[in-house]
């Protein structure tokens, strides 16, 4: 529902007079009112009429309002419910209040309170349902903010549909910096049934290794010495939806247990906690890292690579996306023209070759960063290739020259280039590990990229394949 379409609201009063006068008071507001006159009748109804506003009262016949007032905000969270009593006790607007209602009144209450209290709470149910449709919009953009058409990328839109269908499997995602981990996390999660819940992103390499305990589950008043009251964790706050594990190769081995155990058991305590806590979310996990090695030299737990790994989706590198270096340039370019102002049209031939020939070893994330800085200069209508300073135009040029050739001549001369390129990567490689000691870690930052993407080019290098 868009932010300019009224807000409908539901009477639930089995006493038609009084029900006829709340119609006319929320109308008088410029709001649309529905009657029903059951607690029956009203749960029935909801899915069709999604109501922003109910009016509940707490004696009505068969299912009790208290009842109705559970069942309603179990349904339809976002519902501002106000109970009505014909007498007012403390005793029925506390079990109104714990029951989700956001107001109460009694039947004898002055036109004037009554219509205050309306009015404020049927603002409350505009201003939700305003925020409910920027969320909405914001969930179907970050969905359409996965980009490409190559054969890799198609496979991994199959996996993201396969594994939305089945809200509770645990998802660990692989792949270089740069690739998208968070946007595929995210597309999950908005394709998913818990696409109404919160997801809630953790980067385990950001929170000290102190506080990452507190942070995933929360903790009791006095757990510590700075815990000067109780505080939710972050398992709480997904309650319901996704609980995305970004670097999870960072996760401090000590956490690492509790982490298995909350997946096997759905189950936590907060820090200085002695009662056990349903987790109800779905865990995903992303890594650039290799885990299996890390497995091997005793910094990952196996049992919880297991529970992570139950489906897997890897995510290719830029490099090995073909054209979609080009799709996301000028999905880029769009982005960059409505926040700057500007209007440039795409990418010249040559800035499209030279992008086409680069190896992106920031992947995604290095191609926007580098756009971003080519629109910062740019003035014309294209960008040119001499906005990327770090790639030769030279490379750009090759690539022209061998497009004028016959296409057997074209195919050789690929099959030459690769070997090459092939043959100066191992090389770069076996220097790095060399000055490195062999040491893997060291060799990966010395060419500045992760240890998994070193981990699948010397793979490669042991099969013999480019």
């Amino acid at each position: 529902m868009s932010p300019g379409v009224t807000a409908t609201t539901l009477i639930i009063d089995d006493d038609p007079a009084y029900a006829r006068s709340l119609v006319r008071l929320v109308k008088r507001e410029g709001f649309s009112a529905e009657v029903a006159y059951s607690g029956e009748e009203a749960l029935e109804r909801v899915a069709e009429l999604r109501p922003d506003l109910a009016i509940v009262d707490l004696a009505l016949p068969g299912m009790d309002g208290v009842e109705v007032l559970k069942r309603l905000r179990g349904e339809e969270p976002d519902c501002v419910c106000i109970a009505v009593s014909g007498t007012a006790t403390v005793e029925s607007a506390v079990a109104a209040m714990h029951a989700g209602a956001f107001d109460f009144l009694t039947k004898t209450s002055e036109l004037e309170e009554i219509s205050f209290k309306l009015r404020k709470a049927l603002e409350v149910a505009e201003l939700r349902r305003k925020v409910q449709f920027f969320v909405d919009r914001e969930r179907r953009q970050h969905a359409g903010r996965m980009v490409g058409e190559s054969p890799t990328m198609k496979e991994v839109y199959a996996r993201v549909q396969e594994i939305a269908a089945t809200p509770d499997t645990t998802v660990l995602i692989l792949g270089e910096t740069g690739t998208g981990k968070d946007l595929v996390a995210r597309a999950i999660h908005d394709l998913s049934e818990r696409k109404e819940k919160p997801m809630v992103s953790v980067n385990c390499t950001a929170v000290p290794g102190n506080l990452l305990e507190s942070e995933f589950f929360g903790h009791e008043k006095g757990a510590f010495t700075s815990a000067l009251r109780t505080k939710q964790g972050l398992v709480e706050l997904a309650h319901g939806g996704t609980l995305f594990l970004d670097e999870i190769g960072d996760l401090d081995l000590s956490l690492q247990g509790k982490l298995l155990r909350l997946i096997e058991e759905r189950r936590f305590k907060r820090v200085g906690g002695v009662t056990d806590m349903e987790a109800d979310v779905r865990f995903i996990a992303a890594t650039n890292r290799a885990l299996e090695v890390m497995v091997e030299e005793g910094r990952f737990r196996e049992d919880l690579l297991y529970r992570l790994n139950v489906f897997p989706i890897e995510l290719p590198p830029l490099r090995e996306r073909g054209e979609d270096v080009l799709l996301l340039a000028q999905h880029f370019i769009h982005q960059l023209n409505q926040q700057m102002g500007k209007n440039v049209e795409g990418l010249a031939s040559e800035a499209k070759a030279a992008l086409l020939a680069y190896t992106f070893p920031g992947n995604v994330r290095q191609l926007r960063n580098m756009l971003e800085q080519a629109m910062i200069l740019e003035r014309g209508k294209w960008i040119t290739v001499d906005r990327f300073p770090g790639i030769k135009p030279a490379r750009a040029r090759r690539s022209q020259e061998i497009k004028g050739l016959p296409l057997d001549r074209q195919l050789a001369e690929v099959r030459v280039r690769e070997e090459e390129l092939w043959r100066l990567e191992r090389e770069i490689i076996e220097q790095a590990l060399t000055d490195s000691k062999g040491n893997k870690t060291n060799a990966a930052q010395i060419l500045g990229i992760s240890r998994f993407a070193l981990q699948r080019r010397l793979k490669r290098m042991k099969q013999g394949t480019a």
